[in-house]
């Protein structure tokens, strides 16, 4: 898709290319792989909390809603009657 305008954001094939050349000249080819995969498992460690934390607010919620559902317990004994 074009857009007349430049998309604010938008990360396009020229830019990919400036920043994979820069780091190449920055860290060298022999590095370059090593922080690419020190950067897919920090990436994949943070996915996995966010699911984690977005599971356990979920589970949290839940019993909140249940709690909120679930009737009052109903007296044995009506209208402050005493059992005799």
């Amino acid at each position: 898709m074009r857009y007349a305008h430049p998309v604010p954001g938008f990360v396009g094939p020229w830019e990919i290319a400036i920043v994979a050349v820069i780091a190449l000249l920055l860290l060298g080819g022999r590095r370059l792989p090593e922080v690419g995969r020190s950067l897919g498992r920090s990436l994949r460690e943070i996915r996995e909390a966010t699911v984690v934390k977005d599971a356990l607010d979920l589970r949290e919620e839940t019993r909140k809603a249940v709690a909120e559902l679930r009737p009052a317990k109903p007296s044995l004994l009506h209208d402050g009657e005493k059992d005799e």
